[in-house]
């Protein structure tokens, strides 16, 4: 005879409840299937998203070879102008890393003059505003990309760290945080 004996109707009680534990888990699992099976198609769909960007890409670097990149003598002060006109003549790469934050973004290391890259982010850095993104401060700068408004931001929080900046990124204005 047990030490503890059920009280009447506590084990038709458990058997109950672990029942409805049992269908509570059931109903939850097929909510998750369902979910895999809409990010597998939104993958997919992402993955042809991508495909067409490449191909976009692939166009620009082909017209962007013809373009000189813009440089501005470093005994002259940048302007608004001279930042859209270097942003026009230099590559900005889909960012492949990140695809729920869809941006482009510059390399530092591709470019012919990495002295005027740090330049236009300082100017970015001295001109920009303070936006929050994901908890984090970040100065964004409006300007605008081939005739298409934009919004970019460097990597760094400042001038003293110029060197440290690897890339620089952009986004359709269309696209901004909230």
């Amino acid at each position: 005879m047990p030490l503890f004996e059920d009280m009447p109707g506590e084990r038709e009680e458990r058997l109950l409840e672990a029942e409805k534990t049992a269908e509570e888990m059931a109903r939850l699992e097929d909510k998750k299937a369902r979910l895999f099976e809409e990010l597998a198609e939104v993958g997919e769909k992402q993955k042809a998203l991508a495909r067409a960007v490449y191909a976009v890409e692939k166009r620009q670097r082909q017209h962007l070879k013809e373009v000189k990149e813009h440089v501005v003598p470093g005994d002259q002060p940048l302007t608004h102008e001279d930042v859209e006109r270097w942003a026009d003549s230099v590559y900005w790469s889909y960012a492949r890393t990140n695809p729920a934050n869809p941006h482009k973004y510059c390399a530092k290391k591709r470019l012919e003059n990495p002295e005027m890259y740090e330049r236009v982010v300082a100017y970015v850095l001295e001109n920009g505003y303070r936006q929050d993104y994901g908890g984090a401060p970040y100065t964004v700068y409006d300007f605008t990309l081939h005739g298409e408004p934009h919004f970019c931001w460097p990597m760094i929080d400042s001038v003293e760290r110029l060197r440290e900046s690897e890339v620089f990124n952009a986004k359709p204005a269309s696209m901004r945080p909230e």
